[in-house]
């Protein structure tokens, strides 16, 4: 069970497949790839047990025997897949960062609310940009985590460095998460460990992708618009209200992934007949 935690819950697992030995056979493969190759899955399959596959909806393949989604993003029909597939958020691997970093919601203490705004390495839609030219800074304690690769970098820096608190990327976002009252970024990873963490979240899309995600998330709980952020501002104060976003958000996205693809990954049986869970 450690092991296997410890597996899926950092980097130090991930091998190219060049590297793994070619003589033993393996109990379980872990496969994650933004784009699937085909040729590596085949010749996995040859050196392991159990192929799993994650983020990976190419059911028609059926190369692998089980996959594990968060989100079903595809046009296939999935019963073409003659594997298993666990799909939904309460797959989604917290970082030990994230997981530590969150603390119940206390009264607000402070005058102004503390704002978080990341939106990634690039922010190709320039959201970090528009956010800020929007905000009342007059309202609000304004931080920044601005990409490397942003594209408005320096005139984000130029403009803002006086008016807010501009960072790079850190390791400790959750930490930064945890003491902003108000968190605004886009709709991939961080939005999941924004929504852990359990301050009210403004999500902005940055490509189709990530709309379609954010409005799947959406019809579930209540993340909030740009244009709520005067209201928002003000529901901080109260207690009441932060408390309701901790909880509903809290059952949201639980921090139990790692355990449950644990439990997968060390289930002995591999499955033949296609079981789809949600």
């Amino acid at each position: 069970m450690k092991m296997a935690e410890k597996l899926i819950s950092g980097l130090g697992g991930q091998v190219q497949f060049s590297k793994l030995d070619k003589s033993k056979m393996y109990d379980v493969i872990l496969y994650d790839s933004i784009k699937p190759n085909h040729h590596v899955l085949r010749n996995c399959k040859y050196i392991t047990k159990k192929l799993i596959a994650f983020d990976y909806f190419e059911y028609s393949s059926n190369i692998v025997d089980i996959i594990i989604n968060l989100f079903d993003q595809s046009n296939q029909e999935k019963h073409i897949f003659k594997g298993k597939i666990y799909e939904g958020i309460k797959y989604f691997i917290l970082k030990d960062e994230i997981v530590l970093s969150r603390k119940p919601k206390k009264a607000f203490h402070h005058t102004k609310p503390n704002v978080l705004i990341t939106f990634g390495g690039e922010d190709p839609s320039s959201n970090t940009l528009k956010t800020l030219e929007s905000i009342n800074f007059n309202q609000v304690n304004v931080r920044v985590i601005l990409g490397l690769m942003n594209k408005d970098r320096e005139k984000i820096l130029e403009l803002y460095s006086k008016q807010a608190e501009i960072l790079d990327p850190t390791p400790k976002i959750g930490e930064f998460m945890s003491h902003s009252d108000i968190i605004i970024c886009g709709g991939g990873t961080t939005l999941l460990e924004a929504i852990y963490i359990g301050n009210p979240v403004i999500a902005i899309p940055q490509h189709t992708l990530e709309e379609k995600f954010i409005n799947f998330i959406k019809e579930r709980i209540n993340l909030f618009e740009l244009s709520e952020f005067d209201s928002l501002v003000n529901s901080c104060l109260d207690i009441n209200f932060r408390a309701n976003i901790f909880n509903s958000y809290s059952d949201f996205v639980d921090g139990k992934g790692t355990e449950r693809i644990t439990d997968i990954i060390l289930s002995r049986s591999i499955p033949v007949m296609k079981k789809f869970e949600v």
